[in-house]
């Protein structure tokens, strides 16, 4: 990677083909110049796969985040600022004489003054944390939201954890999400004895060793979480029934010190499926949430459905019993849901 601009040739042999060639979707790539953290690092997977997908995207970055750019992305570097400015003028003004294409926006912030767009909303942390952002970019969020994303832009996604409910409510809709995570612990190393992985029938347990000879488990019941604070503790109880557990189906693992514990904040709903799908309040916008522990698992098939009803204006995948819509009547606890909360 080198620091020269627009389609510097060594990141990859498709950037320097898209210097000339049409653009019919173009990705802001302002998050380029955000610190690390998980928006930033799920919209460079988003641009990457969507670069491998399709031959017709470019991204679209300021001069200053040439060196930033995921190797093999291809991309053109625009304008003479970064920051704010670079996005709601240079880069708006930029796509109008470039045909006005489709314009993905998978970090956050919008332009303000251009569509057509498709925007992602992450969370709403400048709303619910403001003191944690400054006043210039609490204003540039709330208007970019406003005006960029609900008004000008052509499609709102929401795929965020610690802020789901929230920005569902913003829109008049609702859903009964708690956050919760899976109590996880590590042992000392143990001579190297088994190789597969294995989980218990109840759930009770979920352990493998890894050659070194720790052994990672987790276990039900889930722990309690707290979004705001950004925490999810592990009760000492919590890991002494853990070794419990692992004794009782693997006795030879009985004598093991565990030496670090963690977990991390799910969102779960009482009857253990997500909500995918159109919002039933506001065109345009489109839920994927809430997925109960099971994300890693169903997220690519959910993205390739939210792009085929925003893109197709509709998909084939029965998704009526994942609306947001079902929990406008009483909702149906799940017989896994019992078992798996205290």
């Amino acid at each position: 990677m080198t620091s020269s601009p627009p389609s510097a040739s060594s990141n990859g042999p498709s950037a320097s083909n898209r210097k000339d060639a049409p653009v019919t979707v173009a990705i802001n790539g302002r998050y380029l110049l955000a610190s690390f953290g998980g928006v930033r690092r799920c919209a460079i997977e988003i641009t990457q796969h969507l670069s491998q997908m399709r031959s017709d995207i470019v991204l679209l970055v300021p001069p200053s985040a040439v060196d930033q750019v995921p190797e093999g992305v291809p991309f053109r570097a625009i304008g003479r600022t970064g920051g704010p400015l670079w996005e709601q003028i240079e880069l708006p003004l930029w796509l109008r004489r470039n045909g006005s294409p489709l314009l993905l926006n998978p970090a956050n912030i919008a332009p303000m003054v251009y569509r057509p767009q498709i925007s992602v909303q992450h969370d709403i942390a400048p709303s619910l944390r403001p003191q944690d952002f400054t006043f210039l970019f609490r204003v540039q969020w709330h208007l970019s939201v406003r005006w960029g994303m609900l008004r000008r832009g052509q499609t709102l996604v929401t795929s965020s954890d610690a802020s789901r409910r929230e920005i569902a409510e913003r829109f008049g809709e609702t859903a009964p999400l708690f956050p919760a995570g899976p109590p996880q612990f590590v042992t000392e190393p143990f001579p190297y004895l088994i190789a597969p992985s294995i989980q218990a029938i109840d759930g009770s347990v979920i352990f493998r060793q890894i050659p070194r000879g720790n052994v990672i488990l987790a276990g039900y019941p889930r722990t309690a979480a707290d979004p705001q604070a950004n925490r999810a503790p592990v009760p000492p109880a919590k890991t002494l029934a853990a070794m419990r557990a692992l004794a009782r189906v693997a006795p030879v693992l009985a004598q093991c010190h565990v030496i670090r514990v963690w977990s991390g904040i799910e969102a779960y709903l009482p009857d253990m499926i997500p909500v995918i799908g159109p919002s039933q309040t506001t065109a345009g916008l489109f839920h994927a949430f809430g997925f109960c522990g099971h994300g890693f698992q169903i997220g690519p098939g959910v993205g390739a459905c939210l792009s085929e009803m925003i893109l197709d204006g509709g998909t084939q995948t029965p998704l009526a019993p994942f609306g947001i819509g079902r929990f406008r009547s009483a909702t149906q606890v799940s017989e896994k849901f019992r078992k798996e909360f205290d």
